[in-house]
């Protein structure tokens, strides 16, 4: 069965985005077969990895139309964002059915990956409610730690509506440990949530200009630091030896 991975915080400008389309270029490289998904109307999770935003979409599949997604990489394939998002029959999608719409690749893909757009919770609870791991992008400043900790208790609430809840695993973004409010923020997180991985992705410039030219992380800065950093997150959430059987390297 796919891993689905969901990368969701309500503070944008945190490096969702980086994190969600490293995670994918990195399992992809690692031999998994790879699925981007980008819930986000504004559908950069998509173009920053060279896809075609008039190409097989999310819309398509929570609306439960037959898409073929696009090939970026022989193991990575892409369903992307865009306006359709916002229509009112996604809008009006219940939170289980993209997890719902997602089964017919179960056997296509070994990963999948979620981006999801901040601000729009609709869109986020269809991520959620899919994921089986979501990881929570923190930087150190006020407003990304409440909006971190907004998720943190959604998806605990998923064991009061009787259903398991996923694994969480915190990001503490863009970090520079010479400031002092980032020094501070492993501490605060350490106290408040003691039992999740905490992993830091460090301020770096290859980040920042992540899907500048459309093409993988892991390619166009293999040896930067936040790229070795997303390498460190891809361990805490398990993602080796996941390949299909059949290790053929070829997707679907």
């Amino acid at each position: 069965m796919a891993r689905i991975i969901t990368v969701a915080t309500e503070k944008g400008g945190v490096g969702k985005t980086t994190i969600a389309t490293g995670i994918a270029s990195i399992g992809a490289s690692r031999g998994l077969r790879t699925l981007l998904i980008d819930l986000d109307p504004q559908g950069n999770a998509g173009h920053a990895l060279g896809a075609a935003l008039s190409g097989a979409s999310t819309a398509d599949v929570i609306s439960r139309r037959t898409v073929q997604p696009q090939a970026v990489r022989p193991t990575l394939h892409v369903l992307v964002g865009g306006p359709a998002l916002r229509s009112a029959e996604v809008q009006a999608a219940h939170p289980d059915d993209l997890g719902v719409a997602l089964t017919i690749l179960q056997g296509v893909y070994d990963l999948m990956v979620v981006d999801t757009p901040p601000g729009d919770m609709r869109l986020v609870q269809l991520g959620l409610c899919a994921a089986s791991s979501v990881v929570v992008p923190i930087e150190a400043h006020p407003f990304s730690v409440q909006g971190g900790i907004r998720i943190i208790e959604q998806v605990r609430r998923f064991q009061e509506r009787g259903r398991q809840p996923p694994e969480l695993v915190l990001v503490m973004s863009a970090l520079d440990i010479r400031r002092r409010d980032d020094r501070d923020l492993e501490t605060l997180l350490a106290a408040k949530f003691p039992d999740l991985k905490r992993i830091a992705i460090p301020q770096d410039a290859a980040l920042a200009g992540a899907g500048r030219d459309r093409l993988p992380l892991i390619e166009t800065a293999p040896k930067a630091r936040g790229t070795q950093a997303l390498q460190a997150l891809c361990d805490a959430l398990g993602l080796v030896g996941l390949a299909h059987a059949d290790g053929d390297g070829h997707g679907p």
